[in-house]
């Protein structure tokens, strides 16, 4: 087999894929990103592709006003954010504000609209939103990889490793008076 031939084939290696009702995001290791959207009235559906620059190493699909998905935000390897169109992957904006490696992927409805996070390798959480100071702005940094993300009002649950941290949009982590201390053991 031929080196050639062998770079072909990983590089049509699928790296990340996203399936949800009607549509299929597949994206490789060379950057190329595919989507099929099929809908009730057109069975055959769209097909349509898009090169990003770096290996993708998180998608997000986000809906749109109808509940649909019609965004579809990729992370790669080299610390950008991509945001497509859904169905035919017409590039809406590219977002380079950090040089790690996105490992996560997470979007809130906020008061003044919609605010996406991206988390790290080098544990760093970033925001990203029209309402925010030049677009995006560096919330806070834990100790390692951020793998996953989610929001929850006023509060930002951060999983690494086997790790969770509910914090503040501040990083501070969240106090509840209610929790029981540890309890020592009863010695009779």
């Amino acid at each position: 087999m031929g080196q050639r031939l062998l770079d072909l084939m990983i590089a049509r290696k699928p790296c990340r894929t996203l399936i949800a009702e009607g549509l299929m995001i597949v994206a490789y290791q060379n950057g190329v990103v595919e989507s099929k959207f099929s809908s009730p009235t057109n069975s055959k559906g769209i097909r349509s592709k898009y090169k990003i620059d770096s290996i993708p190493t998180v998608l997000l699909a986000l809906t749109g006003p109808d509940g649909a998905a019609w965004r579809i935000l990729i992370g790669d390897r080299s610390g950008k954010l991509t945001l497509l169109s859904l169905p035919h992957l017409l590039l809406v904006e590219e977002m380079q504000n950090h040089s790690q490696p996105i490992s996560c992927l997470s979007a809130q409805q906020r008061s003044g609209g919609l605010v996406i996070l991206s988390g790290h390798e080098d544990g760093t959480v970033m925001a990203y939103g029209q309402q925010l100071p030049s677009g995006s702005v560096q919330l806070f940094q834990v100790e390692n990889t951020v793998d996953a993300l989610r929001c929850e009002s006023e509060l930002i649950h951060v999983h690494s490793g086997w790790e969770r941290k509910i914090v503040h949009w501040d990083g501070t982590p969240k106090q509840n008076p209610g929790q029981l201390q540890k309890r020592l053991p009863i010695v009779a």
